[in-house]
């Protein structure tokens, strides 16, 4: 958990200190690309500073979404491991909780007593525990959701604008191949973090299923109402994604590869497409 904390953040800096670099050249911008755009002050100090209003302006929400994606997202982590843990700690007690013929004999009845009864204390308040637990993660997939939307969309779009460019340039290291690292880091980066986050769900969900089936205290006054409990958490199913477009996991890396090679693709046959159409009319003869 800490290595993603530590990555998201380095890759925020990094983003941060590149697009500040690029963010400067907005001062520089010729007026003669101002005249061009409608939406921008015909003043040339005014129409460079709009620009790079704007550009601040995406760059600030852009990394917000991603530090909120990987910060919020350990918290949850932690979060569902505590109702984990206070579940198998209930789970531990009823193995303890034993009387043996000794205390029956030696200990006197207000001992074994406080043993059966008080020694293992109501259990917390479990429910309202994983009620809230659900709902943090319901909160956090809408709105990481919408946020992991507007960060793949962006990233692609990156890779693919910036690769063309890349191309025409003769594969020079250019700000090019700087921003196309940076949108293939970005898909490895929530990728990875989505698949993680899957992983831990399920570690907790296959300790609880562990902590039923190798029980062997079954105190009946207490074990039906952490069996009822532990179904519940069993039956839990919650995967991080996109607003239910797309699994947020190892599968995005396919698909953002499938996306570019598709568009690449579907240029190249338009782009074929229009030099076959121009060698038609040089090649028919009048009859």
């Amino acid at each position: 958990m800490l290595t993603f904390l530590v990555t998201g953040v380095a890759a925020a800096g990094f983003f941060l200190i590149t697009r500040s670099k690029q963010m400067s050249y907005d001062f520089e911008i010729p007026e003669e690309h101002l005249e061009g755009l409608k939406t921008v002050p015909k003043i040339l100090a005014l129409g460079r500073l709009y620009i790079f209003m704007g550009d601040l302006l995406i760059i600030t929400a852009f990394t917000f979404a991603f530090v909120f994606i990987l910060i919020f997202g350990c918290i949850l982590v932690l979060v569902q491991y505590h109702v984990c843990l206070v579940l198998l700690k209930e789970f531990q007690k009823l193995d303890i909780v034993e009387v043996s013929y000794v205390d029956t004999v030696l200990a006197p009845v207000e001992y074994i007593d406080k043993r059966i009864q008080n020694e293992m204390p109501e259990c917390p308040d479990f429910p309202r525990l994983f009620q809230n637990m659900k709902y943090l993660f319901e909160i956090y997939g809408v709105i990481g959701g919408w946020y992991v939307i507007g960060i793949s969309f962006f990233a692609v779009t990156e890779i693919i604008n910036n690769w063309s460019s890349f191309i025409n340039k003769g594969f020079e290291l250019d700000e090019y191949f700087q921003t196309i690292i940076e949108g293939v880091v970005l898909i490895l980066i929530l990728a990875t973090f989505g698949e993680f986050l899957q992983v831990e769900i399920e570690k907790s969900i296959e300790k609880i299923a562990d902590a039923m089936g190798t029980i062997k205290c079954k105190n009946e006054n207490h074990f039906q109402k952490l069996l009822l409990w532990s179904d519940w958490f069993l039956q839990w199913k919650w995967r991080p994604n996109a607003r239910h477009l797309f699994e947020v996991n190892h599968t995005m890396i396919p698909a953002a590869i499938g996306t570019v090679l598709t568009y690449f693709i579907f240029m190249f046959q338009l782009r074929t497409s229009e030099i076959e159409g121009k060698k038609i009319p040089s090649n028919t003869t009048l009859q």
